[in-house]
């Protein structure tokens, strides 16, 4: 039976040493997040397409960052056409969502298939967002043959959003939007999400802290005051660390988690 995302087994110590952390799920109390992430099958779950694997390389800079993401997908059935969609807006916060309705959070946005670049159109549709959540995406059509394999790239920018729950300081918030990918047949075989911090995000070497959920404002915000260096993240499966680095790493599972980092810009 696949795995609904193992949680980190390897985290206790930080459990035990971090309590500590501000409401981080797909929404955020006071504040905005931009979403980005997975592609699904806008128009439903697909019955012959999988996604065998993706890899997210994720450089955090000091107000954007830049992502590279690698799909493979498989189609285990008779030939079809997919409608692909890749979230592309910004959510919790009703300005930064109006300025988004005839264009995304994503900037440069680049798609290719097994190499060649293809076009993608931005849609702002009700009917996906009943489905998936999200209204906006850059969506385009990947035909598949009967058995065929095919690897999707795509390149882009996208802004942090902001925390405000604590009043002061505002924190910079990194997301990426993992549960999108429930669309395909199956389970994800392998996925690795890594997020590298520039010294132009973090100059000083951030230390990264498993995010912990209570109301304690108060606490928070000095939490926030002492420790500069601190990334809280959170996120699906087994965590490794490494310098200015972070990766998430799961194996055959069912998407469900999104990820995200929060941390405090050196401008603030």
């Amino acid at each position: 039976m696949a795995a609904i995302e193992p949680r980190p087994g390897s985290m206790s110590s930080v459990l035990t040493a971090v309590l500590l952390g501000s409401v981080a799920s797909t929404t955020l109390n006071d504040g905005w997040y931009a979403y980005h992430g997975n592609p699904a099958a806008v128009d439903g779950k697909h019955p012959t397409i999988q996604m065998v694997s993706e890899a997210v390389t994720v450089i955090v800079g000091d107000e954007s960052s830049d992502v590279v993401t690698d799909f493979v997908f498989h189609n285990s059935g008779a030939a079809t056409t997919v409608r692909m969609g890749f979230p592309d807006g910004g959510a919790n916060d009703d300005a930064n969502e109006a300025r988004h309705t005839k264009s995304g959070v994503m900037t440069d946005f680049r798609s290719t298939v097994d190499g060649r670049p293809v076009k993608t159109r931005f849609v702002s549709d009700r009917a996906i967002q009943k489905r998936l959540e999200y209204p906006r995406w850059q969506v385009k059509d990947v035909p598949f043959a009967r058995g065929q394999t095919r690897k999707i790239r795509n390149t882009y920018g996208v802004s942090h959003g902001a925390d405000a729950a604590t009043g002061t300081p505002v924190l910079s918030v990194v997301s990426y939007i993992v549960s999108t990918g429930r669309t395909w047949k199956g389970t994800i075989k392998s996925a690795t999400f890594s997020f590298t911090f520039t010294k132009k995000a973090l100059p000083i070497m951030p230390r990264f802290l498993i995010e912990r959920d209570f109301d304690d404002v108060d606490r928070l915000r000095s939490f926030w005051t002492e420790n500069r260096d601190a990334v809280l993240y959170r996120g699906p499966g087994s965590v490794r660390k490494d310098g200015r680095t972070i990766t998430f790493s799961v194996k055959d599972f069912v998407p469900r988690t999104d990820i995200f980092l929060k941390f405090r810009p050196r401008f603030s």
